[in-house]
């Protein structure tokens, strides 16, 4: 009884934190290591969940031959993909990669698009200049109904539904392994001369650029290559989530709470970023559950 109560409890706090992870080694990298102030670190997430809404379902939809519209028939559209996806593996497997080099595609270019207009600004411009990048993608998510359903959101299919009874577990491996491997490959990043150099330019951006450096393409390539990681984080949430709600992608949870993470384990430092991260996680968690287990205050 115990094991069957603590189990999905672990298995849903390991998969908060392993997409936290994401969110906060990608800040990590970028403000830790190359100094690049990103307080609108959600607009990037938010772009593969966009991506998730727009591309996969309604491939799906014109693969099967449904003719309905999946956003304002949504709910049936998605009961009769899962039907579909339970009887065929191949299709929703393939929608899925396709979907997240999709994701990692439109994230990095937003990066590096947002970046090179913002190369003018001082650190605490180009700070609130990515918040207020975000504000705005938030708000058209909302009002622009056939991205992703305006302010309601539309529901997304299960694309395990083919692994029958063993697709929450497949889910939660998926959802655990890959932030794992994104983050072997930051550690990997910042062990590298590139990392030294991104370091070098954190702490004297001038005496690189005498030295003939080009830090503007150094901060060019590392803005596009977290926002590409970041958008895999959102198309992790609305996988998870089986929805895409654009007013689920806000400064707090997904700005605020990573800059938290990064600052309590340590900016520059990819393992004391995991360790905030976790710290964090476990007490959200545990003041989630209590609400649930504490029925009066004393």
């Amino acid at each position: 009884m115990v094991l069957e109560t603590l189990l999905p409890l672990a298995i849903e706090t390991l998969t908060f934190f392993s997409i936290y992870l994401i969110c906060s080694s990608s800040l990590n990298l970028q403000q830790g290591y190359t100094g690049i102030s990103n307080l609108g670190l959600f607009f990037s997430i938010s772009s593969g969940a966009y991506v998730i809404a727009a591309l996969p379902t309604r491939l799906a939809v014109w693969l099967y031959g449904i003719d309905m519209d999946f956003v304002y028939q949504n709910a049936l559209v998605v009961s009769l993909l899962n039907e579909k996806f339970a009887k065929d593996a191949l299709t929703p497997t393939i929608l899925l990669i396709i979907t997240f080099f999709a994701a990692m595609l439109v994230g990095g270019t937003l990066g590096y698009a947002f970046t090179y207009l913002s190369l003018r600004l001082t650190e605490t411009y180009l700070a609130v200049f990515f918040l207020c990048v975000a504000e705005a993608i938030k708000i058209f998510g909302e009002n622009f109904i056939p991205l992703a359903g305006g302010p309601n959101g539309i529901l997304l299919p299960n694309f395990f539904m083919w692994l029958g009874n063993y697709s929450w577990i497949v889910q939660s491996i998926f959802f655990i392994v890959i932030p794992f491997i994104i983050f072997v490959v930051y550690e990997r990043v910042a062990g590298s001369p590139f990392g030294r150099l991104l370091k070098a330019i954190r702490e004297n951006e001038l005496a690189l650029q005498c030295l003939g450096r080009n830090t503007i393409s150094f901060k060019l390539k590392v803005m596009a290559f977290t926002s590409a990681f970041l958008a895999v984080a959102g198309v992790l949430v609305s996988l998870r989530m089986r929805s895409v709600v654009a007013g689920t992608f806000d400064r707090v949870d997904y700005s605020f709470w990573p800059w938290l993470m990064m600052m309590l384990g340590g900016a520059g430092n990819n393992m004391g970023c995991l360790v905030g991260t976790l710290v964090c996680i476990i007490i959200r968690r545990i003041v989630y559950w209590l609400k649930f287990y504490l029925t009066f205050l004393p």
